[in-house]
């Protein structure tokens, strides 16, 4: 716990209430609360909402690391983010799918 909450820079915010962090701390504290938890399928929505940039890279940066263990199935309006091993992207446009792409780094 405390590699993540290090990671996200709330480690000094550990003791504190998690009404007082702000939407972006909110956003890290589930992300960790989400890793810490792991399991072979990690679900996320919108995991990036109101992280600064600092946060998206660190967030990115672990759940490419975990996604080398885990499957990772994440929503989000970002069509530029991707990582793991293999993404497949679905674009949903009126509730139909447009598009459907494989990508491997």
């Amino acid at each position: 716990m405390e590699t993540l909450l290090r990671a996200f820079q709330l480690w000094t915010r550990r003791l504190d209430p998690i009404f007082t962090f702000s939407r972006g701390m909110k956003q890290k504290a589930a992300l960790v609360r989400t890793l810490l938890t792991g399991g072979d399928l990690i679900l996320l929505d919108e995991p990036f909402t109101a992280l600064d940039r600092s946060g998206l890279e660190t967030a990115i940066r672990l759940l490419n690391e975990y996604s080398q263990n885990s499957a990772v199935l994440m929503v989000t309006h970002d069509p530029g983010i991707s990582f793991g091993r293999r993404t497949v992207s679905l674009t949903l446009k009126e509730g139909n799918l447009e598009t459907s792409i494989l990508s491997s780094p």
